[in-house]
């Protein structure tokens, strides 16, 4: 394999990945299990400080094993052949096809509020955008790689939009007036854990960049930055966000609502705001199923090649 691929490549197939539906969704179940709007932001960046510590780890065994495998090298070397075995097939078996088809129906789900498709079959849309992204994978990591970068700089525009403008809102600011119930040790304890483990799937995908170490520049050193810059990026971008909401709507209209973000950029920028976040959902959701395909399509490459799959 070529390596081709630069540090902004890399960055935007870490960020990217991560970057899907969470963004917009989890608003929803967080703040009905959190009941508490401070706590409904305090949680997006402990589950990135959590996820840093992580990143930490994972960058010093990149700098160290280079290699292509990623996570199934570095257990591999750690832990031995059998476990790095288990894992790297669970991956190829569950992991990836899982992400992918669970990310293709919510983008399906998306795309019929479109106009003109709202009759379209939800599996039919799924098949075709995943048999597209299929086809430009297909054509090789370059394209796959500038595919994830456009991809990241437009899901952005939006979410940058959304931050941007809710910094400068004329409205009454929605967090202060948000009511704070009394916190109860055990039950709040317990639901800020959910809370919390809910947030923790937002962060997936990362971990799979050390797969492309084969095709990347400089790996040592590259794959540590990508995922260092890429886990502060996406922490910062989701905590401003998820306050965003809070800071424009009634508290109200955020628990338990999975329209948070649409009703929010409406709010902020009128009729055309749910076609935005519409936009933004479909993008993101887009870069982080050719994200997920791009890294694990060469899970099955290296496990052939250490000739753990069948002939």
């Amino acid at each position: 394999m070529k390596r081709q691929l630069n540090f902004f490549a890399a960055l935007a197939t870490v960020m990217g990945t991560m970057i899907g539906g969470g963004a917009f969704f989890k608003i929803a179940n967080v703040s009905a299990l959190t009941h508490n709007a401070w706590l409904s932001i305090i949680v997006w960046p402990l589950a990135g400080l959590i996820t840093l510590m992580a990143g930490l780890s994972i960058a010093e065994l990149a700098a160290i094993f280079p290699e292509n495998g990623g996570p199934v090298k570095y257990l591999e070397k750690i832990y031995g052949a059998q476990v790095a075995f288990l894992f790297g097939w669970s991956l190829i078996i569950i992991y990836y096809p899982a992400n992918i088809a669970a990310l293709a129906i919510v983008f399906a789900t998306q795309f019929k509020a479109l106009p003109f498709f709202n009759n379209w079959s939800t599996t039919l849309i799924a098949l075709l955008v995943m048999l597209l992204i299929l086809v430009i994978n297909w054509l090789g990591a370059k394209l796959s790689s500038q595919v994830q970068k456009l991809a990241l700089i437009v899901k952005l525009l939006p979410i940058a939009a959304i931050i941007l403008f809710a910094l400068f809102y004329p409205g009454p600011n929605q967090l202060q007036q948000a009511p704070v119930p009394h916190w109860s040790t055990s039950l709040g304890t317990w639901t800020f854990g959910q809370a919390l483990l809910a947030v923790l799937f937002a962060y997936d995908g990362w971990l799979s960049i050390g797969n492309l170490a084969g095709e990347i520049k400089n790996p040592a050193k590259t794959l540590a930055q990508a995922i260092i810059w890429g886990l502060l990026g996406v922490t910062i971008i989701y905590t401003l966000l998820n306050w965003s909401y809070i800071r424009v709507l009634p508290w109200s209209h955020i628990v338990n609502n999975s329209k948070t973000a649409m009703l929010t950029a409406e709010q902020l920028f009128g009729g055309v705001g749910g076609n935005l976040v519409v936009a933004g959902i479909l993008v993101s959701l887009f870069g982080a199923m050719n994200g997920h395909l791009l890294v694990g399509s060469r899970m099955p490459y290296i496990l052939g090649q250490e000739k753990q799959l069948p002939l």
